[in-house]
């Protein structure tokens, strides 16, 4: 396989992988719909078009009791965990579709083995379980 290892700062990613010659390493942030559409173009020129496996890895959290969340950071962090992956997977459908790709969405247990201070967590991994 040849892997697009994406980040939002290509230069933080460790020279071992970036050096590796079956791995292309790609800017991309996963907010950004021009970001996307440029991995996908990218990915696209250099596969002629298709693509095998999609890994939705990005994510984030924190650990506050649900009184003392901000509500506007919650939803941010709604949009990096639930509409980033789905925004992915519609980008690159295309790609998948030709090759009868799959998609792997990394999540959280939280979803089904709740935390203490996590709730909002736990419903975001709820929503993409």
């Amino acid at each position: 396989y040849h892997v697009f290892a994406t980040a939002r700062n290509p230069s933080k990613v460790s020279p071992s992988l970036s050096s590796a010659a079956n791995v292309t390493v790609l800017k991309l942030d996963v907010l950004s719909t021009e970001s996307i559409a440029a991995a996908v173009e990218s990915v696209k020129s250099q596969t002629g078009g298709g693509l095998d496996v999609l890994v939705n890895n990005s994510g984030g959290g924190y650990t506050l009791p649900a009184l003392d969340v901000s509500i506007d950071e919650s939803k941010k962090l709604f949009e990096l965990n639930f509409w980033a992956p789905l925004t992915m997977l519609q980008a690159f459908a295309p790609l998948l579709i030709k090759t009868k790709g799959c998609i792997v969405n990394n999540s959280s247990v939280n979803a089904i083995a709740p935390m203490p201070l996590m709730s909002e967590c736990q419903i975001l991994f709820i929503a993409i379980f």
